[in-house]
């Protein structure tokens, strides 16, 4: 299957490992917060949009978890 003169295979592994790069922002400060899951979501939503939709869309959603991320609370560990 050809969309636009190129594999649609091809496509969606390009969307998910720009999804995956652009996903790791926000996983890492969420990480670092001590918000694993948020970060978690991020790279999910951001290889879903990036591979099903457009690479582009995935800029957006990476900027509002890396604002949620950064405006959430540390997360304190419990002993």
């Amino acid at each position: 299957m050809e969309i636009l003169g190129e594999n649609i295979y091809i496509q969606i592994a390009k969307g998910i490992i720009f999804g995956l790069l652009l996903g790791l922002i926000p996983f890492f400060i969420a990480k670092k917060r001590g918000h694993t899951e948020i970060g978690i979501w991020a790279i999910i939503l951001c290889c879903l949009a990036s591979s099903i939709l457009n690479p582009v869309t995935a800029i957006p959603i990476a900027a509002i978890f890396t604002m949620v991320a950064s405006l959430k609370e540390h997360e304190k560990i419990k002993d």
